[in-house]
């Protein structure tokens, strides 16, 4: 998926047309980047829950899990740290990519 956009040719769009036939989605899920990510793309929440356990590509480490939660319709989604005793919320202000 090309997030981030890198117009004209690598759009959310294209790649939705490309891999579903269609830009009527609600939610998309992606990762191979093993970066945490959500972003809300013309209307399409966007979430890459980046890694459990090779978080942004760096050492071998405790990483993250995402959670999706669907209600009333409405989906939400957040990203939470690992740690030695359980999870904690993505510290985003640390972390998050300049992109």
């Amino acid at each position: 998926m090309p997030i981030p956009q890198y117009p004209p040719n690598l759009t959310l769009e294209r790649a939705l047309i490309r891999y579903f036939g269609t830009t009527e989605l609600d939610v998309l899920i992606y990762g191979d980047t093993h970066v945490e990510a959500i972003d809300t793309i013309d209307g399409v929440l966007c979430v890459n829950p980046g890694s459990p356990t090779y978080p942004r590509n760096l050492d071998t480490q405790l990483g993250t899990i995402g959670f999706l939660e669907i209600d009333g319709g409405k989906a939400d989604a957040t990203i939470w740290q690992l740690t030695e005793t359980g999870i904690e919320p993505f510290n985003w202000n640390k972390w998050r990519r300049p992109w």
